[in-house]
């Protein structure tokens, strides 16, 4: 097993990837789709936010549920992988400014 996989990150990358398929869930039902991903941007910041600290993934995630057609994005799943995978010197890294905690055992997510 990869180094970067721990219990704590594959717990966030299964949170990420079913946050990332929700948001897809909302076109299963017509019609239904653009008013319940007006519902599910700001759940989907909040949860980005919780997990990896870092506002300018929230805001991403927030604008990625809002622009029509943009749900095939997984922002989470990219996110984990940003994080989880990427140098700590990668620029696009760098730019979410992730929290750098240590120790993500603590992390829980109140909703």
């Amino acid at each position: 097993m990869p180094s970067f996989f721990t219990a704590s990150s594959a717990a966030t990358l299964a949170i990420s990837v079913a946050l990332d398929l929700l948001g897809d869930a909302s076109y299963t039902v017509p019609f239904i789709g653009d008013a319940s991903d007006i519902a599910f941007a700001p759940i989907s910041g909040i949860i980005l936010y919780k997990l990896y600290g870092s506002n300018l993934l929230a805001a991403l995630g927030i604008i990625e549920e809002l622009l029509p057609g943009a749900d095939f994005i997984p922002t989470g799943t990219i996110a984990w992988y940003c994080k989880n995978v990427l140098s700590q010197d990668n620029r696009f890294r760098q730019l979410l400014n992730f929290e750098d905690d240590q120790d993500d055992s603590d992390k829980t997510i109140d909703i």
